[in-house]
């Protein structure tokens, strides 16, 4: 499990480094954070599911 948290958190460091620094668009920098906040909520739905069906499994054992 923490060994995947610390995967988000690479992934999100990634995405982070190519905000453009000096990005004269304000559009620009919106559609980066929008982008970064739909990858981190794609992992955080999949950790969600994973705990869902291994909840799912120990209450039908």
């Amino acid at each position: 499990m923490e060994d995947r948290m610390f995967f988000m958190d690479q992934k999100s460091a990634v995405y982070i480094e190519r905000i453009p620094k000096n990005s004269g668009s304000f559009f620009n920098f919106l559609i980066t954070i929008i982008s970064l906040a739909l990858v981190n909520l794609k992992y955080a739905l999949g950790m969600i599911f994973s705990i869902v069906s291994i909840v799912n499994t120990t209450m039908f054992l």
